[in-house]
């Protein structure tokens, strides 16, 4: 409570924030060191898919592999960041951190983060503040890139499609939606059509729409401009029932299973009803199985004779 003992203080205090930024230099130059020569550390314990092998080099976990496969599958299968968080959540899958509960932000760095292909880029952020431990991206100092450090969950191919599907999820077209006063697009993976029907007048991207007449209802395509601004943007564009969608496509996948590579896209189909389903879940219900089973044996039965029924169109 004396003048003293506060000078004293303030020297102690002005001496040790002093040693720990002469510390935090010591520790950041290490890191500099070791990075330069290519040595990657893993922090295991939040990390999904890896473990600390015998020879303290990072070992493939095949259970927590199997999630990072199914998130990488799934999101190239159409699914949104959301609607892979809440099949995790269904499937009671644990996070990296071990809890029940997923978020999107962990979903995207799992996809974004090259080390799932066995590389690793060093020095993605760097400690601005030793003593608020404020981190920020590094976008000013050195970064080494290591390829083939580790055994890879997911290959290269698989890895580098999900990155182009990101950016063109992002590179959607912004389009204002009914009821906003700004313009708020964004990917939807709702529906298998979504954002893969364009409007060859305005460019604007099509909705699915349900129309009902004296108690019939009917689904439809409509451009999304002439939807929320009727013909005085775009006069022109047309409504596309879905069943007529549903047989073009039906009629597509004919004409490629007839061509040699039919074998191909008959498997990778059967894959990813099985993956979209969890046939091979331990946690898939007797009816997500019958669904799939059935999906597969119609595929199965109209590549063998060659004939596409409607049933094709329950695909979607």
């Amino acid at each position: 409570m004396h003048a003293t003992s506060e000078i004293y203080l303030s020297m102690h205090g002005i001496f040790a924030q002093s040693e720990s930024e002469s510390l935090s230099g010591n520790v950041r130059m290490g890191k500099a060191m070791s990075a330069k020569k290519g040595n990657v550390s893993f922090s295991y314990k939040s990390f999904l898919g890896y473990r600390r092998g015998a020879d303290n080099q990072p070992e493939i976990d095949p259970e927590q592999a199997e999630i990072v496969r199914l998130i990488f599958d799934r999101y190239l299968a159409g699914d949104s960041l959301t609607t892979i968080k809440r099949f995790l959540e269904s499937r009671s899958y644990p996070s990296p951190t071990g809890k029940s509960t997923w978020s999107v932000t962990t979903i995207h760095s799992i996809l974004t983060n090259e080390k799932y292909k066995g590389d690793a880029l060093l020095q993605k952020t760097y400690v601005i503040d030793c003593i608020t431990h404020k981190s920020k991206k590094n976008d000013d100092r050195p970064q080494y890139y290591v390829e083939n450090n580790h055994p890879p969950i997911v290959s290269k191919e698989t890895f580098n499609k999900v990155q182009e599907e990101m950016a063109r999820r992002a590179s959607k077209r912004k389009v204002k939606e009914v009821g906003t006063k700004t313009e708020s697009g964004k990917y939807s993976g709702k529906y298998a059509l979504t954002d893969m029907l364009i409007c060859r007048h305005c460019g604007t991207p099509y909705r699915r729409c349900t129309w009902s007449k004296k108690g019939t209802k009917k689904i439809v395509w409509r451009c999304i401009s002439r939807l929320d601004y009727g013909k005085k943007y775009c006069p022109d564009s047309p409504s596309v029932k879905e069943e007529s969608l549903q047989n073009a496509i039906v009629e597509c996948i004919r004409q490629v299973i007839e061509d040699e590579s039919g074998y191909a896209v008959i498997e990778g189909l059967k894959h990813h009803i099985s993956m979209y389903f969890g046939k091979d879940d331990e946690n898939s219900t007797a009816e997500d199985e019958a669904r799939a089973a059935e999906l597969i044996q119609t595929i199965t039965q109209a590549a063998s004779t060659g004939k596409f029924t409607s049933e094709m169109k329950g695909m979607e």
